[in-house]
């Protein structure tokens, strides 16, 4: 607590104590994360192993906004080595493979889907943002993300070429107060607002005549945001 509060003036011996400690600590980080896991109290998820965009990966090519066409095969191959790569780090880790995963910067899309369900994967989280530009199969009207019992409820994506896989989508606006806002906050108003806006979801549903224990509302974001980009 002195060197917190030195505020300057520092010798390389206490840059060395704050690393020396610092490694200390991360490296009590997945052994408690692995209790937490098989004590139940948590579910941890994996992601591809190199932060691909697995959508680029698996696309044959693609036009830019600006109307420049960039040529490329698709790479499948990419995209099974970069999941098994992932999943098989996270075991050699914590000695089991996950269930879960954060697709890299929650891109996602129909050609990806076979792939991921095939290394064991049964669930992924993705932006309302892709909820909001995506069908439900049996209609070609895009789902409406501002009805909460759509964004509030785990969908199954199915694959263009095979493959089933449960996403959940985030809600944006309330994962955003935390990520950009909530720094800006006393600790006391960032629960309060938090509370008061999943309390008003649970009453959406209420009033729509739905059973909020059967609907999930997902808070997903980076976790470094909220320290880092909202005045913290």
């Amino acid at each position: 607590i002195d060197l917190f509060m030195q505020n300057g003036g520092y010798t390389h011996s206490d840059l060395m104590y704050v690393l020396d400690r610092q490694q200390l600590h991360m490296g009590n980080v997945l052994p408690m994360y692995g209790e937490l896991a098989n004590s139940g109290q948590i579910e941890l998820t994996t992601t591809p192993y190199y932060h691909p965009i697995m959508p680029l990966l698996m696309q044959d090519g693609w036009e830019m906004e600006d109307g420049i066409r960039v040529n490329k095969d698709s790479w499948p191959e990419d995209v099974q080595t970069q999941l098994n790569n992932g999943m098989d780090l996270f075991e050699s880790e914590l000695g089991f493979r996950p269930v879960g995963m954060w697709p890299s910067e929650q891109a996602v899309s129909p050609a990806m889907v076979e792939p991921v369900s095939d290394v064991g994967i049964e669930w992924m989280v993705s932006d309302e943002e892709i909820l909001k530009k995506s069908t439900t199969g049996t209609s070609d009207t895009f789902v409406d993300v501002e009805d909460v019992t759509q964004l509030a409820t785990p969908w199954i994506a199915t694959g263009s070429d095979g493959g089933e896989v449960a996403v959940i989508f985030r809600d944006r606006y309330i994962s955003d107060r935390i990520a950009f806002e909530y720094g800006k906050m006393t600790p006391e108003e960032a629960v309060t607002d938090f509370i008061s806006y999943i309390d008003n979801v649970r009453q959406q549903l209420l009033d729509l005549g739905e059973d909020p224990s059967e609907h999930l509302l997902t808070v997903a974001l980076d976790g470094e945001n909220w320290m880092f980009m909202s005045e913290f």
